[in-house]
């Protein structure tokens, strides 16, 4: 039986290098073919990468309607 990573932990990050260059593939938040390409470890990080988005823009609307308040 195969084993599945549902939910890696964000500590798991996973990070691409590109064949030409070996320079760093940032993962675009809306996702892409070359993630698809990636197979199963691309839409994890994917998925990582759409999570850390969700994350952030929930600080920073919270942060922002805080202010409003003030």
């Amino acid at each position: 039986m195969k084993n599945k990573i549902l939910d890696p932990s964000p500590a798991a990050t996973l990070q691409f290098k590109t064949k030409d260059g070996g320079q760093p593939y940032c993962i675009p938040v809306e996702g892409s073919l070359g993630v698809l390409a990636l197979g199963d470890l691309g839409i994890i990080a994917w998925r990582q990468k759409r999570r850390q988005f969700k994350l952030e823009l929930a600080a920073r609307t919270q942060q922002h309607l805080q202010n409003k308040q003030a």
